[in-house]
C-alpha cells in the first residue's frame, strides 16, 4: 500500500468545491426543514409550535422592515 501524500487530487478539490456551492433556500422552506428535523429529532410538539411561532414572528418582522427573508441575506444586525 502506497503511503499517503497529504495533497487532493484534482477530482478530490472539485468535489469539495462543488460541495461547497449553497443552494438559495427560500425561508418558508428553511423553516420547513427545520420543523422537520425537530420531528425527527423527537421533540416535544410543544417546543415544535414553539419554535415555528417564533421563527414565523421573525418572518412577519423581516418583511415589515422590507428586508428580503432569503437565507442569504439576513445578517446578525437583522437579528440582534
Amino acid at each position: 500500500m502506497a503511503r499517503r501524500t497529504n495533497e487532493l487530487s484534482i477530482d478530490e478539490l472539485s468535489l469539495i468545491n462543488s460541495a461547497k456551492l449553497v443552494k438559495h433556500t427560500d425561508f418558508k422552506t428553511a423553516l420547513s426543514l427545520f420543523i422537520d428535523d425537530c420531528q425527527i429529532r423527537n421533540l416535544r410538539p410543544q417546543t415544535i409550535k414553539y419554535y415555528r411561532n417564533e421563527l414565523s414572528v421573525f418572518y412577519k418582522m423581516l418583511k415589515e422592515q422590507n428586508i428580503p427573508p432569503s437565507l442569504d441575506t439576513i445578517t446578525n444586525e437583522n437579528i440582534g
